[in-house]
Formats: structure tokens, C-alpha cells, sequence
């Protein structure tokens, strides 16, 4: 029998998707638990349309991310760092200043892969994760702190 899934099913399928399944296995089990309704030609025709909405909503949601990458690439962004007189550093800048300068510049919310708190005065490239696979690079100026 010719089901369509409304839940993901582990070893069966997921949600959405259309699958033959026994007819016992369908009767007994994913139709009583509301797993999955018989693949009628309505329903079809239902989530055929719902996943080429998804599919034009996530190709716009992409697209938007590719332009913000496209805008923010290469930014510099400033810090001031507390330093001594030879220049050795007494604070750092973590990934979350990082991430909260990137939101003050009105530029959304983004994760920022950083490994370690930067602790040298300098610029270093810094990886942007903006979701759904994009990525950008901007870099990090680290200054010392004047009195």
C-alpha cells in the first residue's frame, strides 16, 4: 500500500515522503498512530505543493544569506584590547563580543567560529556561519586600549 508519512519513521522514510509499505503495516500501525495517511491522488497533489513552497522558501532564505555573505565579507571590525607598554595584552576578545559586534553593526545574528578567545594585538580572518552552508570571512582588529 502507497502511503505518504507524517512523521519521520526510522527504517521506513521521512516526513512527506510517499513510501509502499505492507498493507498489515499500514492498517495496524501508521495509520491507527497517525504516522501516515494512504497516498491518495489529493494528498499527492498536497505535499507535491507544500515541498515546492518549502523548496522556493529555502532557495529565497539562501539566496538572502549569500547577499548578506557577499555585504559583510572582508569587514573589518575593531577591538580595543587593555595592553602594557611592550604591547603585552591583558584581556581578550571572545567569540561572543565577536557575535554581539556583528549584531550591533545591524548585520543579523551569526555564529562565529573562533577555536580560542583572541589574546595579540593584530588582525586575524575570522569564519562567519551564516546557516544553511554559508559561510564568509571577516577579520578581527585587535588594538591596544589607549588611556
Amino acid at each position: 500500500m502507497k502511503v505518504v508519512l507524517l512523521a519521520d519513521i526510522k527504517g521506513v522514510g521521512k516526513k512527506n515522503e510517499m513510501k509502499d509499505v505492507s498493507d498489515g503495516y499500514a492498517r495496524n500501525a501508521l495509520i491507527p498512530q497517525r504516522k501516515a495517511v494512504m497516498a491518495t491522488r489529493e494528498i499527492v497533489k498536497k505535499i507535491t505543493h507544500e515541498k515546492a513552497i518549502h523548496i522556493a522558501e529555502k532557495k529565497k532564505l539562501i539566496d538572502g544569506l549569500i547577499r548578506v555573505a557577499n555585504s559583510i565579507k572582508g569587514t573589518i571590525f575593531t577591538f580595543d584590547l587593555p595592553a602594557g607598554k611592550k604591547n603585552e595584552v591583558f584581556g581578550s576578545i571572545s567569540k561572543k563580543d565577536i557575535e554581539d559586534a556583528i549584531e550591533k553593526r545591524g548585520l543579523g545574528k551569526h555564529s562565529v567560529k573562533l577555536e580560542k578567545s583572541i589574546r595579540e594585538l593584530g588582525e586575524k580572518n575570522i569564519e562567519i556561519d551564516l546557516g544553511e552552508g554559508i559561510k564568509t570571512q571577516i577579520i578581527i582588529q585587535t588594538i591596544p586600549k589607549t588611556k
